[in-house]
């Protein structure tokens, strides 16, 4: 009898339809500091279930699906976190990504209601309960984007002229994530990073720690209806914002950004976009728009370029990045 499962594209498609399934695992294994207790020499069943307070017989079947999932390795009856866990999954790694794939898992209530959103054509409210612990939400999405923008900042300073740059707007900034890896890199870069009232105390927090309170100022600022810092910059960065907009929106922000922006300064775009990047990354993302935003949406590159071209900005390029993002960039004229 022919297999079916022999079907490579149907495999796909089966790990694919059970993804949810892994996201689980890998967030529960996150919770339980699993990764970073077993960063070191490998450690059996027996001891873990002790030190976790765990049923063994569950927890070793937890740890071999860890195990399929290449996240934990199995020596002569130990266990020890792979590499890809050592990298990306151990709180003390420089690389870690946790905060990411637990912000993940947050969104799961609100894509639930992606019927709502595309018989409605907009989120669905959201419930109380998840009202109540937006303090909670909101340090978990602040700490995933410094996860993933501490990697991506390393990527797009290689795209643009650093070492000239002095003066830097950082809009819709978060902690400041792009400010601080840039000014690590070029020592004479100064920084105003623009972000809302409930964030801009983390952004304080995350510039002190960092030992760049002399050079970056966090500023509370609603871009889109606020006044911008007057500048002029010799860089705007617009990173992940301009899918919280729908196209007016977008355009009417990056024509304040161009106002603040020096002649011949930098005006880049970083963002989820359509036509660049990985597009499955893109579109999955843009259904977290939906189901989480009145208008947001992701954008299609070609149209972006349509909009700083038409607020005098030239030799404009762009750029995938990684994880879905892209760059579009250039001088203003």
């Amino acid at each position: 009898m022919k297999n079916v499962f022999a079907s490579p594209n149907l495999n796909s498609l089966l790990q694919f339809g059970m993804a949810c399934n892994a996201s689980q695992v890998l967030c529960e294994a996150l919770r339980m500091g699993l990764f970073d207790l077993c960063s070191g020499k490998p450690l059996s069943g027996r001891s873990l279930a002790r030190r976790l307070k765990y049923s063994e017989p569950a927890l070793k079947r937890f740890l071999q699906a860890l195990c399929a999932l290449g996240l934990i390795e199995e020596h002569d009856g130990g266990f020890r976190s792979g590499a890809l866990a050592r990298t990306y999954l151990c709180r003390e790694s420089e690389e870690y990504l946790g905060s990411f794939f637990l912000h993940q898992e947050s969104l799961r209530e609100p894509l639930a209601n992606l019927g709502h959103a595309l018989q409605s054509g907009t989120m669905a409210p959201p419930k109380g309960k998840r009202l109540a612990a937006y303090a909670r939400q909101l340090k978990l999405f602040l700490d995933a984007m410094d996860n993933l923008g501490r990697h991506k900042s390393r990527l797009i300073a290689r795209s643009i002229p650093l070492k000239k740059i002095d003066t830097m707007l950082d809009l819709g900034g978060g902690l400041g994530t792009y400010s601080i890896g840039f000014a690590g890199k070029n020592h004479a870069l100064r920084s105003v990073v623009c972000d809302l009232e409930d964030v801009v105390k983390h952004t304080s927090a995350a510039i002190k720690s960092a030992g760049l309170a002399d050079r970056i100022q966090a500023r509370e600022c609603q871009c889109l209806y606020d006044p911008l810092p007057a500048g002029p910059f010799d860089l705007v960065f617009v990173s992940n914002l301009l899918h919280i907009y729908n196209a007016a929106e977008s355009k009417k922000v990056l024509r304040k950004a161009a106002g603040v922006l020096k002649k011949g300064g930098i005006l880049l775009v970083h963002d989820y976009l359509y036509g660049i990047g990985d597009q499955v990354g893109v579109g999955l993302f843009d259904m977290t728009m939906l189901t989480g935003t009145p208008s947001g949406c992701c954008h299609h590159k070609d149209a972006v370029v349509q909009w700083v071209r038409r607020i005098g900005i030239g030799g404009v390029r762009s750029s995938a990045v990684s994880g879905g993002t892209s760059i579009i960039y250039g001088k203003k004229q």
